[in-house]
């Protein structure tokens, strides 16, 4: 039986209450108290006024004064109270907080979004956007078959156990989860679908959920696609319907599903992450490192000061490592192709691009043509490394939307063969659950480091060059660092094997 809804957060506080109350006749008082709460709210620098996001410029431009929007509303300090209560007064309803980064999310009509632009507390109003979702030779060309038995040796964690990723939690921020496939059996500690309360009131122009957003579990959530089971499977799929044939890379690892739906969006990837950074410490097994199989469109800006920045920047400070897929939009390296999100240059924070291996297992292969590139000549925007992302079978029901567009049946209908940077990603977050369960003292910075320092320099594609973020490490505009290769990370580390 699924559970009962519950919301993710309380949008109710004293000082709203007060507000709610107030008749026409208290309307001075009213003005009275907000000068106060904004008196005690930090100010940014008012003569410069708060960044407007140009996305959002772009969508007010085609709104009435009345048509509602929703936005990302980015303050200089203040207590959350503090900030609720001004866009509350200005109109606006807090669908989403963000307290780690001193963010929310608020939605109302389009003359109250305007609102915040004379806020000095404010220092930039975001747009919310669309998103888009960018195997057994795959893990012989990685070198990632370094447990029990494994072809590469049987390497050890601290305890004497071999390699599979137990104790690790992996994230999947994603589609969802199909819990019920055997591959996931008594693996998944949670799987979240994350909802609008509110879905008959969701603009259908902007995707605006005007309602708080929920969060709940179910054994399956990715009802509509596909494409997150496909990217766990390869995660940490344990390979049950094939006789450990389409295992992931990190079997043993505990899954924590965050399902967007098929339509992913800004809001929903950050309320996961902030989950993330809110609950971790409440997890049995805590979330080390997250998957992000999804994007922007190729060559869209890298922004410092979008959500989608700071908060992976604060799971990388908490401890959490995060994998983000380059994009399927190609390039030859005259022109940056890479999605926005890929670009954040914060050490821990990993951009795989697409290696094929022409499901041979060969080490030195070619980059998938679809993988996104970088523009030549500008290394801080490259890729960090290349894992297998071409004809990938993984656990995913052949029923399933996604899955049913692969057109190698081998393993159907518990397993589907699929390709995109979306299932390069995937590899390295399972070979981070293998290193992590090996070495659980490493920062995120120090796996990307070590996983860049000792990738396979396979020579296809464009030239190696200093890289001005790593002094040990060479990489290119098009593979990176080279092809992820797991078990020369774990000889560097000097993770013992049998």
């Amino acid at each position: 039986m699924s559970p009962s809804p519950t919301p993710y957060r309380s949008q109710e506080d004293a000082m709203t209450s007060t507000f709610r109350g107030l008749r026409t006749s208290a309307l001075l008082a009213a003005a009275v108290l907000l000068s106060l709460v904004l008196a005690t709210i930090p100010s940014a620098d008012a003569a410069a006024g708060p960044r407007i996001d140009p996305k959002l410029t772009s969508q007010l431009s085609k709104l009435s004064p009345s048509d509602k929007l929703g936005a990302f509303v980015h303050f200089d300090g203040g207590s959350a109270a503090q900030q609720r209560s001004l866009v509350r007064n200005l109109g606006l309803t807090v669908v989403a907080e963000f307290p780690s980064v001193d963010a929310l999310y608020a939605a109302g009509p389009s003359r109250a979004i305007r609102g915040l632009f004379d806020e000095p507390s404010v220092t930039y109003v975001e747009a919310n956007r669309k998103l888009r979702f960018s195997q057994e030779t795959s893990r012989t060309a990685t070198r990632s078959l370094v447990g029990a038995g494994g072809a590469n040796g049987t390497y050890l964690d601290p305890a004497g156990n071999p390699l599979d990723g137990s104790g690790v939690g992996v994230a999947i921020v994603d589609s969802g989860i199909i819990g019920s496939h055997p591959d996931f059996a008594g693996r998944i500690a949670k799987n979240y679908k994350i909802v609008c309360s509110t879905p008959g009131l969701i603009n259908t122009q902007t995707e605006t959920c005007f309602g708080p957003t929920l969060f709940l579990e179910a054994t399956d959530t990715d009802t509509t696609s596909g494409h997150g089971t496909h990217v766990s499977g390869i995660a940490s799929g344990d390979g049950s319907s094939s006789d450990g044939a389409y295992a992931g890379v990190a079997p043993g690892s505990t899954l924590f599903g965050y399902s967007t739906g098929e339509a992913i969006s800004v809001l929903y990837a950050a309320e996961a992450w902030q989950h993330i950074l809110e609950n971790n410490d409440s997890f049995d097994v805590p979330v080390r490192v997250v998957n992000n199989s999804f994007g922007d469109a190729g060559g869209s800006a890298y922004d410092p000061d979008s959500i989608f920045v700071k908060l992976p920047n604060a799971l990388v400070d908490s401890g959490v490592a995060l994998v983000f897929a380059a994009g399927n939009d190609g390039g030859d390296g005259s022109q940056d192709m890479l999605s926005s999100m890929a670009k954040n240059p914060k050490p821990g924070v990993i951009t795989a691009a697409s290696y094929n291996d022409n499901e041979s297992g060969t080490r030195d292969g070619e980059l998938s043509g679809f993988s996104s590139r970088g523009a030549q000549g500008d290394p801080v925007n490259y890729p960090d490394i290349s894992a297998p992302g071409d004809t990938i079978t993984a656990a995913c029901f052949t029923f399933q939307p996604v899955c049913a567009t692969g057109l190698d049946t081998t393993g159907a209908p518990f397993y589907s063969t699929i390709s995109g940077t979306s299932m390069a990603s995937p590899h390295v977050t399972g070979a981070i659950a293998l290193i992590l369960q090996a070495r659980p003292n490493l920062t995120p910075a120090q796996v990307e480091d070590v996983i860049q320092d000792s990738a396979h320099k396979f020579t296809a594609g464009g030239p190696y060059e200093a890289d001005p973020q790593n002094s040990s490490a060479t990489t290119s505009f098009d593979k990176g660092a080279g092809l992820l290769d797991t078990a020369a990370t774990l000889d560097a580390l000097g993770v013992p094997k049998q």
